[in-house]
């Protein structure tokens, strides 16, 4: 893992990687955030924003959406579900 010199020597045993997914009901609860070592939600108030993804999260990420992408092929179609778009007629 790349060090990242804004987290302070005393934060270093909390940091990890994470994709902010939602806020919680009150500014005092944070943010949800996905931790990308144990693809977990948890909840953060402090944390470092990004400029950009790290080739590890773009990786994790996509790895992930291919996983639930198999996840849905086979699966059968509700017979009110006559959506265009998606079967192409």
């Amino acid at each position: 893992m790349a060090r990242n010199d804004q987290v302070t020597d005393k934060s270093r045993d909390l940091y990890f990687e994470a994709i902010a997914l939602y806020p919680g009901e009150t500014p005092a609860e944070g943010w949800y955030v996905l931790n990308l070592d144990t693809m977990r939600v948890v909840k953060r108030s402090n944390f470092v924003v990004c400029t950009k993804y790290s080739e590890r999260t773009i990786r994790v990420i996509t790895e992930k959406a291919q996983d639930d992408y198999r996840g849905y092929i086979g699966v059968p179609r509700h017979e009110k579900d006559n959506d265009r778009v998606v079967d192409g007629t």
